[in-house]
């Protein structure tokens, strides 16, 4: 994943954390956020904090 598709996707989920009530907005941001935070912890260590 580049960069670019990275910040897409918390612009998404932000936006989709306005529209959204409570349940949902709290599932569909762990969907997101969890895999996200692990493939960015993931990056730094094989590329180094560049």
């Amino acid at each position: 994943m580049k960069k670019t598709v990275i910040l897409v996707l918390l612009a998404t989920l932000s936006i989709l954390g306005l529209i959204l009530p409570q349940p949902e907005k709290t599932v569909i941001s762990l969907l997101i956020l969890i895999p996200l935070t692990i493939y960015i912890i993931a990056d730094i260590v094989k590329h180094g904090n560049k």
